[in-house]
Formats: C-alpha cells, structure tokens, sequence
C-alpha cells in the first residue's frame, strides 16, 4: 500500500467521527473562501474540485472517487477554502469539525502524508490554471501533461507511463474547446512526442514536449 493511501480501518475511523451529508449530482458541497468547512471525507460517489472565475467561467483542479477528502487546507491551516466543491454524482460525505480534523491529523502520521500530498497537488494545479494568462494553449497543454506526468495524476494504475484523461477534461482544466485539445495533441502525436491509444496518451519525447512548453509550438 503507499504512503498515500489509508487502509479500510482508518477511513472507517474517520467517517465515525463526523456528520453524514449527502448532495445530489451538481449540488454544491461548499465554495472558495468559505470559512470552517471542516475535513470532507468523501464516502460514496464521485465530486470535483474548482474554481469559480468571475467571469462566470469555472475551472477545474480534480475529480475525487471514494474515498477521499478535500476541504483539507482550510483545516490545515485556519484559513479560507481555496476552491469549491461539487458533486459529480449523488455524494454521502462526513464532515469533521475542524478542531477534531486538525487534531487527529497530527495523531496519524499516514493522515498527514495522504492530506499533503493532495494539497500540494491541489496547488499544482491552480499554478497550471494561472500560468495559462500568459501562456498559449499548446504551451498549456505541453505543461500540462508533462505535470500529471511527473506528479500521478490521471495515471493508469497498472501502467504509470499511460495518462488517463479525456479530452473534455483537458479542454476544462486549460480554459479550452474539445476540438482545440484533439487538433494540438494530433500534432503532437504526428511530431513523434506522444502516443495516442485507446483512452490513453504516453509521452515518448519529453525534451520535445518541454521545449513546447517553453517556447510553444514553432520549436518542434
């Protein structure tokens, strides 16, 4: 098991000691700079995280499967949500008060790996989000994949070299249309710098697709 996952005992744990909500499919679970949120642990479904530009656009940072949690870096850290919550599916959630959330995280060493890692995955990719102001979309797109590479998000469980995510999902993460992500990972895949499969793609030339990272795609 890695050090970023809990064994069945440990999330039984958690969901005792908090209050059990459940949220419909595009229900709102909480929102950015909502204070006292607590520490949601996600027991059935599946609900995203994002952000709500004010622009009316939202962006997304993170699909979340049973189980799981979020609403971690307020509870970490006294402050403000960072971003929102949705549910993707109808959800069942615990929520733990956060002064019981914050003092079991720092009783269980395996609790405090797992929620940093996902807060620092968590911030990752809110960077991603605001380096696409100054940057095109191949730019993006090149920074993208080469980031859920390195990190392990949306990698295949079995075969770590193989991204996992659909089109759509990309064209949300980046501020993009669908036919904008196939038009430039067509190109990329005709230029030898990754391999499509079916419902996967594999980077085969990382210098290639770092240099379109910097420089965009008049490098390659």
């Amino acid at each position: 098991m890695s050090k970023y996952q809990l064994d069945e005992a440990t999330w039984e744990m958690l969901f005792s000691l908090g209050t059990f909500r459940s949220f419909k499919a595009g229900e709102i679970i909480y929102y950015q700079d909502e204070l006292n949120t607590g520490l949601i642990c996600l027991k059935k479904g599946q609900m995203k995280n994002c952000l709500f530009m004010l622009d009316g656009t939202e962006k997304q940072l993170n699909i979340l499967s049973a189980p799981s949690i979020t609403a971690e870096t307020s509870v970490v850290d006294d402050g403000r949500s960072i971003c929102s919550a949705v549910a993707i599916t109808d959800v069942t959630l615990s929520i733990i008060p956060q002064d019981k959330a914050r003092k079991i995280l720092f009783q269980n060493p395996q609790l405090m790996d797992l929620t940093l890692h996902i807060m620092a995955k968590k911030m990752r990719t809110i960077l991603m989000q605001l380096e696409g102001v100054v940057t095109t979309i191949p730019q993006r797109l090149a920074r993208m994949l080469l980031a859920i590479e390195e990190y392990g998000v949306y990698t295949h469980e079995e075969h770590s070299d193989r991204l996992i995510i659909t089109h759509d999902t990309m064209a949300r993460f980046l501020g993009t249309t669908r036919p904008k992500i196939t038009e430039f990972l067509s190109e990329f895949a005709n230029a030898g710098i990754i391999e499509r499969g079916r419902g996967y793609i594999k980077i085969v030339n990382r210098e290639k697709l770092e240099k379109i990272r910097e420089q965009g795609m008049k490098c390659h």
